[in-house]
C-alpha cells in the first residue's frame, strides 16, 4: 500500500506545507517555507523535514512575501532539490515588495532581488532544474478546457509502473520562443544577461503547467498573476524616471542606499499590493484508488486532493471566475483547502454560491493573536456557509492527513 502523508507545518504566521508520497521513501516535495512568528517554531520544522527528506524532489515557491520564503534556503541549503519551481513575479512586483517589506533580513533581500541568482550559488544549493512558471495566454474563464486531463493507464501498464521511483513527468512542453523568453528575461531580472541562455537549468512554462509522479500524484499549477497592471505602469513610469534622473543602474535598485527613495515612490501609487501567486491542485490520479483516510478526518474517497492557494485573493469575481473553470475537474475532488492569506478579509469571497462551499477541510495556516489573521468575519463565514471542518495550524498545531493508495 502506498501512503501520501501531508502536513501543514506548526509555524505561526507564514506557510510551511510538506508531502511525502509513499511515507517519504520516493516522493518529497514542499509548498513555501516562511514565518514571521516569533520563536523557534520554523527553524524546528525545519529541522525536523531535514531529518525526514534526504532529497527533495520538488520544491515550490507561490509568491516571495517574506512569510513564505525567509525559510526556503535554510531548509535545501546542501540539499539535493530536482525541481524548484517559482512564479512568474516581474522585478518590479518584487520591488514593491521590498519597499511595502520593513525586512531587515539580507538573505531575503538577496532572493527577493534576484532569485535566479540566488539559487544558482553551487556553494550552498544543489539544484538540478529550476522552472518559472507564467500566467496563461488567455483567461480559464473563456478556455474552460485548459487543464490536460489524468492521464489514463491500462492495468498492465499500472503494473509495470516502478513506484520505487517515483520519478516526475512534466506533461506539457516548455516555451523555445526566443522572443517570448527575452521579453521574459529582461522582466524577470534586472541583470542585463538573458538569464535562460546563462542558467541551463532554467525553463519558462505559461499556465498550464502540469507534472506527475510514478504516474500515481498529479500536480496542476495556476499563475494567478497581479490585476493592478494600469497601477504597475504609473509605478514602473515613475520608477524608470528615477533611475534615469539619478543615474542609477536597474541592476542596483534593491541596494539598500536606494531604499528609502524606493518606498517613497512606491506609497505615492500603494496602500497595499495585490501579488502574483503561484497556485497548486495535488492529488490522487484518477485511475490511482484511494482509500481516504486521515489522522484527524475521515475523507471521502471522492474528495481526497488538495487545493493550496498562497496568497490567491478571490475577492475578485474575475480572479474566482478564473479558478473554478481552471480547476473545474479538480475542485470536486477537492478535500483539503487552504484558506488564502491567512484567512485575511480583503482576500475571501463573501457572496454565495461560490463554488468554494463543499471542502472537507479549511485550513488556516496563521499565527496566534494575530489582528487580521484569521479575520473572524472569513471564519464566521465559512461556519456558516461551508459544509467542511475549520482546522488551525498556528504556533501549537501542525496538522497532517493522509491518503492510502490501494
Amino acid at each position: 500500500m502506498k501512503i501520501a502523508c501531508l502536513t501543514f507545518e506548526r509555524i505561526g504566521q507564514g506557510f510551511f506545507y510538506t508531502g511525502r508520497l509513499n511515507n517519504g521513501r520516493n516522493f518529497n516535495f514542499v509548498y513555501d517555507c516562511g514565518s514571521v512568528s516569533r520563536g523557534q517554531y520554523l527553524s524546528a520544522a525545519i529541522a525536523d523535514t531535514r531529518d525526514k527528506m534526504d532529497i527533495f524532489d520538488m520544491v515550490v515557491i507561490s509568491h516571495f512575501d517574506e512569510d513564505h520564503v525567509n525559510g526556503i534556503a535554510a531548509l535545501i541549503r546542501n540539499k539535493r532539490v530536482k525541481l524548484l519551481v517559482l512564479p512568474y513575479v516581474t522585478w518590479l512586483e518584487r520591488l514593491m515588495l521590498y519597499a511595502h517589506s520593513t525586512s531587515e533580513d539580507r538573505e531575503y533581500i538577496q532572493l527577493l532581488s534576484d532569485p535566479i541568482a540566488f539559487f544558482s550559488n553551487n556553494d550552498r544549493f544543489n539544484i538540478d532544474s529550476i522552472v518559472i512558471v507564467g500566467g496563461p495566454d488567455s483567461p480559464p474563464s473563456d478556455n474552460p478546457d485548459m487543464l490536460p486531463p489524468s492521464p489514463e493507464n491500462t492495468t498492465e501498464e499500472r503494473n509495470n509502473i516502478d513506484f520505487n521511483q517515483m520519478e516526475m513527468q512534466i506533461l506539457v512542453k516548455s516555451s523555445n520562443d526566443k522572443k517570448l523568453l527575452d521579453e521574459i528575461s529582461s522582466t524577470f531580472s534586472t541583470n542585463r544577461d538573458n538569464i535562460f541562455t546563462s542558467n541551463r537549468r532554467l525553463s519558462f512554462y505559461k499556465t498550464p503547467f502540469s507534472l506527475i509522479a510514478g504516474n500515481i500524484w498529479e500536480f496542476h499549477f495556476y499563475n494567478q498573476q497581479s490585476t493592478d497592471t494600469k497601477l504597475q505602469a504609473r509605478f514602473h513610469k515613475a520608477i524608470l524616471l528615477w533611475i534615469k534622473k539619478e543615474g542609477i543602474e536597474i541592476e542596483h535598485i534593491f541596494d539598500d542606499r536606494y531604499r528609502n527613495d524606493v518606498r517613497l515612490i512606491y506609497k505615492k501609487f500603494y496602500k497595499n499590493l495585490n501579488q502574483t501567486s503561484l497556485i497548486l491542485y495535488h492529488g490522487p490520479t484518477d485511475w490511482q484508488q484511494s482509500l481516504g483516510n486521515s489522522l484527524t478526518y475521515v475523507y471521502s474517497n471522492e474528495k481526497n486532493g488538495t487545493l493550496l492557494t498562497g496568497d490567491l485573493n478571490i475577492s475578485k469575481v474575475k480572479v474566482l471566475a478564473d479558478i473554478m473553470a481552471y480547476y473545474k475537474d479538480r475542485i470536486p475532488k477537492t478535500g483539503v483547502f487552504s484558506i488564502p492569506h491567512h484567512a485575511a478579509f480583503g482576500y475571501w469571497h463573501f457572496s454565495h454560491p461560490s463554488g468554494l462551499e463543499n471542502f472537507e477541510a479549511y485550513v488556516v495556516s496563521a499565527g496566534m493573536n494575530r489582528k487580521h489573521h484569521p479575520s473572524p468575519y472569513v471564519i464566521a463565514d465559512i461556519r456558516e456557509y461551508c459544509t467542511g471542518e475549520i482546522i488551525y495550524s498556528d504556533e501549537g498545531r501542525s496538522y497532517t492527513y493522509l491518503v492510502l493508495l490501494d
